[in-house]
């Protein structure tokens, strides 16, 4: 396997610095993820391995007792737990209204268990059974074997920072995903034009590059894939097609700076989560040219959002931010680069807050992101 050449520094810059996200509190280990199919996957003594379970629902009485109960009973152990009661204004306001009408409960537990003793089938039966009881509307289970290591697919645009960060992060074993295909508006030289590590990347990674030119103008004859909805002219029916044909079902799709606007009717057709780098700090400067943006209006701060897509523009739930005070001393190029620092770290750290199961959605517009 290649050596990666050393990570652009993303902790400081001149007069200024900025947060370093964790990631090392993770549920896969770097042996979970190795790229090597022949490398076993190395567990503790006990032979346990480790879940975790987020769930939402209506706040009563009983629920984490139920929990503990479910996981001590067979033989597991409870390693973490994080709770939270979301509590809903008393005004309305559609944006933080959600279907139990009233105080939710937010759960992330973390739990060892010996699959010899609890099969991972009956995991999910007895965990089903305490969301149905509690009316869950929420309910996740993410086993931390080789075999559920999340995958993705990677949509990149012509600016590389956030993909090459992502190929680095994923070679060394610090993220918690499988990337099995990157796709690309862009041609690989396009995208290697700095110093030709992605390519290089990809082949020792052995992960698939399509390449699929997209034009600004609509296609004007009608086709089958256009009644469907899908933007032909940013040619998402063959986006799809590739996402369709992998091995495996994509757990979630991230977009390191693709540029191009999902329509509707492929997020639709897609049917799961889409993680999506914007390089600002929203709900300011949304759309395009945000660093143009937040230089003209004088901004003391700036950053970047990794937020789900929806069909609205740049108006997704916000995973995680990250931002930087700058002065006026700053150029527009000098806001430039401060920002590729930030939106690198926040990407792959929303990347790893999804794939760990830490992200639960508690209204229209929030999420609860758990220790």
């Amino acid at each position: 396997m290649m050596a990666p050449p050393p990570p652009p520094s993303t902790s400081s810059y001149p007069g200024c610095s900025f947060v370093a996200f964790p990631f090392a509190r993770t549920l896969f280990t770097p042996s979970v993820i190795s790229h090597s199919p022949c490398q076993a996957h190395s567990r503790s003594r006990s032979d346990n391995v480790s879940a975790a379970l987020c769930l939402r629902c209506p706040d009563k009485p009983g629920i984490v007792s139920a929990l503990s109960a479910c996981i001590s009973h067979n033989g597991g152990n409870l390693t973490s737990l994080d709770t939270f009661v979301d509590h809903p204004p008393a005004y309305a306001f559609p944006h933080l209204e959600n279907e139990n009408g009233g105080p939710s409960f937010v759960a992330r537990a973390v739990f060892e268990y010996d699959p010899a003793q609890w099969k991972e089938q009956q995991v999910k039966e007895a965990f089903g059974a305490i969301s149905k009881e509690f009316q869950a509307s929420v309910f996740k289970l993410q086993f931390g074997t080789q075999e559920h290591v999340p995958r993705i697919a990677v949509l990149a645009g012509p600016t590389a920072h956030c993909l090459i960060d992502l190929l680095q992060r994923y070679q060394a074993g610090t993220l918690p995903v499988r990337i099995t295909a990157v796709i690309s508006n862009h041609s690989l030289d396009k995208l290697d034009h700095n110093n030709g590590y992605v390519k290089g990347a990809l082949e020792s990674l052995k992960i698939p590059f399509h390449h699929f030119a997209t034009s600004s103008k609509p296609t004007p004859t009608p086709t089958p894939a256009a009644e469907d909805g899908l933007c032909v002219h940013r040619r998402e029916p063959e986006i799809l097609k590739v996402l369709n044909a992998l091995d495996a079902p994509t757990d979630f799709l991230v977009l390191a700076r693709y540029m191009q606007v999902l329509s509707p009717s492929f997020l639709d057709a897609y049917g799961r989560d889409v993680v999506n780098i914007h390089h600002g700090l929203l709900p300011s400067f949304k759309g395009g040219h945000p660093y143009r943006q937040a230089y003209a209006a004088g901004v003391r701060i700036i950053g970047a959002t990794a937020h789900f897509v929806t069909a609205q523009l740049d108006e997704g739930p916000i995973i995680a931010q990250n931002a930087v005070a700058v002065t006026h001393r700053e150029s527009l190029d000098g806001i430039k680069d401060i920002s590729e620092g930030l939106e690198r770290e926040t990407l792959s750290y929303a990347v790893s807050l999804v794939a760990n199961a830490r992200v639960v959605r508690i209204s229209l517009n929030r999420l609860a992101v758990m220790n």
